[in-house]
């Protein structure tokens, strides 16, 4: 699981991350909260962020334990089947701490309303997912954070084994939300 994460970020890094401009040389888009963003694969509404010192759901904060940036979304799968969606999701929600460039995948996804970390993304069924990212040592936590969704497509036959899948497509959407210690209206 790293090691595949390891090398879809080194990918991303060798085609240039999230850059400026997409294909046709024009300045990719930049949306904010409560805007949805609709791929082949997923409707993920971005709702609020914030930073704290523990996770969602973590009992206790032990001192001196890193403090976490948490993006908070509502994501509906568009795709019928629902056995690997949450995988394409971990890979296609990504945090972009210099707002462009290389992408982080979040360390850990789980509900938002239970912290349950193995959840299923059910057809057309909307689930409040807090995505998880630990800041590295010393970074505060930001007043704005900007985040990335990559493209996904769905193909009948890949050229490697023949089968249907889900492929991702290259960066597509970038919003930016700011990081506050409240997330009022985070339940929506």
């Amino acid at each position: 699981m790293l090691l595949a994460a390891t090398l879809a970020a080194a990918i991303v890094a060798l085609s240039g991350g999230f850059r400026r401009a997409d294909a046709t040389g024009g300045t990719m888009p930049v949306s904010g909260a409560g805007v949805p963003i609709t791929s082949e694969a997923f409707i993920v509404t971005p709702l609020c962020a914030w930073s704290a010192d523990q996770r969602p759901g973590q009992l206790a904060s032990k001192e001196g334990e890193p403090r976490y940036l948490i993006l908070r979304a509502k994501v509906e799968s568009r795709s019928r089947d629902w056995l690997a969606m949450r995988a394409y999701l971990d890979k296609d929600v990504v945090w972009l701490p210099q707002g462009h460039g290389d992408p982080v995948l979040a360390e850990r996804s789980q509900r938002a309303d239970d912290a349950t970390l193995r959840f299923d993304l059910g057809p057309g069924l909307p689930v409040l997912v807090d995505f998880i990212w630990e800041l590295p040592s010393g970074m505060a936590p930001p007043a704005t954070s900007t985040w990335g969704m990559f493209k996904r497509r769905f193909v009948e036959r890949s050229h490697a084994s023949g089968e249907s899948m889900w492929l991702q497509d290259g960066p597509g959407w970038k919003f930016t939300l700011p990081v506050s210690q409240d997330c009022a209206g985070g339940d929506a």
